[in-house]
């Protein structure tokens, strides 16, 4: 069953205009009976375990930045360079050396280590523009105005140096990957995440000169790509479009955009894969587009919204201890046939 699941999910990923959905509670129990007694109630065919030591700053730290810490004690990154610099001419050491050797050499004890039928979460790829932010600070938004041949070859020494690692994660991981950080759903080990939320801090012009050739040298050379921003708006579909090799579109339902609108722009080019969680129908930037009871109302109104070309897979997140919505959101998709018990498994 567990094969024949699999099969069915990159049938999906591979024929993304053929009308299908399935979503993944990414098998976390949900404090529901009924739920937690069937032998699958998500598309979960394998669990995904996190590396130890995952962090949005895996490459700017692995690059030379300082590590320092949050007022929550997350790991974050000082900037290398000032606000004033003139030169950010960078100098990638080898990945097996300092935060990226960590986190490879973590990767390589759990695929010696790792249980039958689980697989491991890629960490967190970031892309280069993001990378950028974080190794130049706030002084990047004026260096692309300034100096921006010198920024293009840094974003381009670090999206050699994220695909020198991409492949390195590979070779130690192999079939043992889930080559899809974000969202927490099952994916096979090809492809990986990239995570471009610089998205909406720069203009659409300004993003597709400094972000989309750099996002695509990941793409053409270790795609396909999970290519997620957190918030999209119709000034960015053309840009988003420009985004080679896509296995799955991710962005935040808790933003101002319509789904239908996205999902109208973006069926049939790959999976459309929102994450849903645990109150979004109550951020207020979704009454720009609809005012829900809950997030079950919500699910509704997005699936009405699927084209004969749509290919959804949804996460839910934060649902483990509100059994009550879990299963209103699992009847939603039951009624329609998207659940596996409705598939036969």
């Amino acid at each position: 069953m567990r094969e024949k699941m699999k099969a069915q999910l990159m049938d999906a990923f591979n024929n993304p205009s053929r009308k299908n959905c399935t979503y993944s509670f990414n098998a976390e129990q949900t404090a529901s009976d009924k739920l937690n007694a069937l032998t699958y109630f998500d598309w979960t065919p394998e669990r995904s375990l996190d590396v130890p030591d995952n962090t949005t700053c895996i490459f700017p730290l692995g690059l030379g930045c300082p590590k320092i810490h949050t007022s929550e004690n997350v790991i974050w990154a000082d900037p290398i360079f000032d606000a004033d610099e003139e030169n950010f001419v960078l100098d990638p050491p080898d990945v097996w050396s300092g935060y990226t050797g960590k986190i490879l050499n973590n990767i390589k004890q759990m695929a010696e280590n790792l249980p039958e039928g689980v697989k491991i979460r890629e960490p967190d790829i970031q892309s280069p523009l993001g990378i950028a932010e974080l190794v130049c600070g706030q002084g990047l938004y004026i260096a692309l105005l300034e100096y921006p041949d010198e920024i293009k070859a840094m974003l381009k020494q670090i999206a050699e140096y994220e695909i020198e690692f991409i492949r390195a994660m590979r070779e130690v991981a192999g079939e043992k990957l889930n080559g899809c950080c974000f969202p927490l759903i099952w994916n096979n080990h090809e492809g990986t995440l990239c995570s471009d939320d610089t998205l909406t801090l720069v203009s659409p012009e300004m993003h597709m000169e400094f972000s989309i050739p750099y996002v695509n040298m990941i793409a053409d050379t270790c795609g396909p790509l999970i290519y997620h921003s957190c918030t999209w708006m119709p000034e960015h579909f053309d840009n988003i479009k420009a985004v080679r090799n896509v296995r799955a579109y991710n962005w935040t339902l808790g933003g101002p955009t319509d789904p239908r609108d996205i999902i109208r722009e973006f069926s049939g080019r790959g999976v459309i894969a929102p994450h849903l969680c645990k109150n979004i129908h109550t951020v207020p930037e979704t009454k720009v587009w609809g005012d829900f009871a809950d997030e079950a109302a919500m699910l509704e109104y997005i699936l009405d919204g699927m084209q004969d070309n749509t290919s959804m897979q949804f996460w839910f997140g934060g649902y483990d201890q509100d059994p009550e919505t879990a299963e209103k959101l699992y009847a939603v998709l039951n009624e329609r046939g998207y659940t596996p018990a409705a598939h036969g498994y």
